[in-house]
């Protein structure tokens, strides 16, 4: 039922680009440009409609051109071992939190991109600069990003004499102030001001001017006093204030499920769970979404987002065509209106093209999404640097279970055992 329902609103979308006078314009292929590809990208059921549905649109604007589109779940591990057996896809989804990580399998798109003069000033910086190596080789091509809002619940927020957040303006305090209000009752039927998400503990460090990493990722800053202040601030939520789950009372529900159920006020989401929260939602109570708040001591407003792109394997046989395919899909109002489905377009036009969209709930705030742009930033770099991201979230379960209690302590162990790990990787110089 929601597939169909999907399905449908991609190709509204679609064809309401069409009707613009966005695509309605005959493309042939470029001269050489023909035959079979294959694209491998991620299985998120919205992203896989997406990203289907883009295919059979190309194939019909390029009908020289085949597309096998091939989509798994089981991505990273598929993709590495692809690679291993030199059968690597013509094209697959680059994420710019791989940091790198497949450069050396990729075809560097610059040489295309001066030959078919593309203008990359159509994309946002924050989507096109984390797939720019320090050597000028360009990576990939964005599709989307992916941003985190706040869903709020505005009926909660009224039965409790909250305030509703107005515009996308506000900050911690106010968060907090309705967070607690919101919050009340024990057990199993506890309300909480704020659904819990791992969204909130990466981004811990950053609200007060912390981060993870220095400029050139040579040096872990978890336990400089601005990472431990924001750190703590988010433990506070759980323990201080009680407005956000603990790991026992998180355990055994979704998070997404509490918001839907109303035991939630507020709750994480980005533009691939809307349609979830809409078709599941209903008419069930009144809400929308706000930008993520702003620490009003710094005024940071870190949100997370990771960018999703387009890369062409360095062993294709047919970098024509793949070429071809990552060019449109990057650049064409089109395809990018089919691809809104899982992430926000990552071009500058991008608020007419979510704005365009057939949202079924047609009050939505995606102004939202659009205004988090600028402040959408890689939080926590995984490809050579998961292993300190494993024990980094390894440290937040600590926390949620009440095992660390001293912030600035847990946190100069966290640094000291991320430090180990970062010598043994050599990544001096790494590209940033």
């Amino acid at each position: 039922m929601k597939s169909t329902a999907l399905k449908g609103l991609v190709l509204v979308m679609a064809a309401g680009f069409a009707a613009m006078g966005a695509c309605g314009r005959k493309a042939d292929a470029p001269a050489g440009a023909s035959g079979e590809i294959r694209v491998f990208t991620f299985g998120y059921p919205p992203e896989k409609m997406a990203r289907e549905q883009q295919a059979e649109v190309f194939q019909k604007r390029f009908p020289n051109i085949k597309v096998n589109m091939e989509v798994s779940p089981d991505y990273d591990r598929k993709l590495t071992a692809m690679l291993a057996a030199n059968d690597g896809p013509d094209i697959w989804e680059v994420c710019d939190d791989h940091f790198h990580m497949f450069s050396p399998d990729l075809t560097d798109l610059r040489p295309y991109i001066e030959r078919d003069r593309v203008d990359l000033s159509i994309f946002y910086d924050r989507a096109i600069n984390g797939y720019i190596l320090n050597d000028g080789m360009i990576e990939a091509l964005p599709i989307g990003l992916c941003p985190f809002v706040l869903a709020i619940n505005k009926d909660l927020f009224r039965e409790a004499g909250a305030a509703v957040p107005a515009g996308d303006s506000w900050t911690w305090d106010e968060l907090l102030e309705a967070a607690g209000k919101i919050t009340r009752g024990s057990g199993p039927s506890k309300v909480f001001g704020l659904g819990d998400h791992w969204v909130f503990q990466q981004t811990a460090p950053w609200y007060f001017g912390g981060r993870y990493y220095n400029n050139d990722f040579t040096e872990i800053l978890f336990d400089s006093p601005e990472s431990v202040r924001g750190i703590q601030h988010f433990a506070d939520l759980i323990w201080k204030y009680k407005v956000y789950p603990n790991f026992e009372e998180a355990s055994g529900v979704v998070a997404n499920q509490r918001f839907f159920g109303g035991r939630s006020g507020i709750q994480a989401v980005n533009i691939r769970g809307l349609n979830d929260f809409i078709t599941t939602i209903g008419d069930n109570f009144d809400w929308n979404i706000v930008r993520m708040p702003t620490t009003g001591e710094t005024g940071e407003t870190p949100i997370w987002s990771i960018v999703q792109g387009y890369g062409i394997w360095r062993g294709s046989k047919n970098k024509e065509a793949a070429w071809a395919f990552t060019k449109w899909a990057t650049t064409d109002p089109e395809s990018l209106a089919i691809c809104a489905l899982a992430a926000v377009p990552p071009t500058k036009n991008a608020a007419e093209i979510v704005r365009a969209y057939n949202w079924e709930k047609k009050d939505l705030n995606t102004q939202a999404l659009i205004n988090s742009i600028p402040d959408a930033i890689l939080v926590q770099p995984g490809g050579p640097f998961a292993q300190v991201a494993d024990i980094y979230n390894a440290f937040w379960d600590s926390v949620k279970k009440g095992e660390t209690a001293d912030m600035a302590q847990g946190a100069k162990d966290l640094a000291a055992r991320g430090r180990v790990i970062l010598r043994s990787l050599n990544l001096s110089g790494v590209n940033k």
